[in-house]
């Protein structure tokens, strides 16, 4: 296995292109947090304990992958929704630094390690919620709302979980999900007619398309897709 740094070489130069980061600064706190994420695995299974061997390679690799995808959006809410160990939530906040990001998770033992580790990595536009996500009730004063959600859910499922967040007017969802997704689309169609579907395709320098991972982004017909 590489070591952490040089799998974290052999990524961040290809966001640096698009985004302004130090990749130094970065790379620490991309290791600090697989430090703790690995520490905290010991006592309650937050990734398969297999992936720690390849997590910057696997994990974080893919979650970066999405930056490009969705842009920095400085004036919108990011939410991780399902958001696990903080992926893709945790990368991305580290990446896009003046966004405000909203992690949620229903298991209050995963939203207990995602506190930690927005405390040590001094993420103070990160918010970490513990709840359902049929529950939350929020989010009114922002314009945009952009969700983030990592294997999380059947996409209709996952559609109709948003519906607090009013993405028919200001939002879009991103799925990011693998394997043949025919049945899964299918669904989301029947469910919710005038939704738009794309399918998207990750930089194969950050993500291998042998293993046939894409970005599934959804929105109403009824938002244009800048908006």
């Amino acid at each position: 296995m590489e070591s952490e740094r040089e799998v974290l070489r052999s990524i961040l130069p290809i966001l640096g292109k698009e985004f302004d980061f130090n990749e130094e600064n970065i790379a620490k706190k991309l290791i600090s947090y697989g430090k703790q994420l690995f520490e905290y695995n010991k006592f309650t299974q937050l990734i398969s304990r297999k992936d720690e061997a390849v997590f910057y390679e696997r994990h974080i690799a893919e979650c970066l992958a999405v930056a490009p995808i969705i842009g920095e959006n400085r004036n919108s809410l990011i939410v991780d929704l399902g958001t696990g160990a903080g992926l893709p939530g945790v990368p991305l906040a580290l990446l896009f630094n003046r966004t405000r990001f909203l992690l949620v998770d229903a298991k209050e033992k995963r939203t207990k390690f995602l506190r930690n580790v927005v405390d040590q990595l001094r993420l103070e536009k990160v918010d970490v919620v513990w709840d359902r996500i049929e529950n939350l009730n929020y989010i009114k004063k922002y314009r945009k709302i952009i969700v983030v959600a990592r294997a999380v859910a059947p996409l209709s499922k996952l559609w109709g979980w948003c519906t607090c967040f009013d993405l028919e007017k200001r939002g879009v969802l991103f799925a990011m999900k693998g394997g043949n997704l025919k049945n899964e689309i299918g669904d989301l169609k029947n469910d919710y007619p005038g939704l738009q579907i794309e399918i998207l395709k990750y930089d194969s320098r950050l993500v291998d398309e042998a293993k046939e991972r894409v970005l599934v982004k959804i929105y109403s017909s009824a938002r244009t897709e800048n908006e």
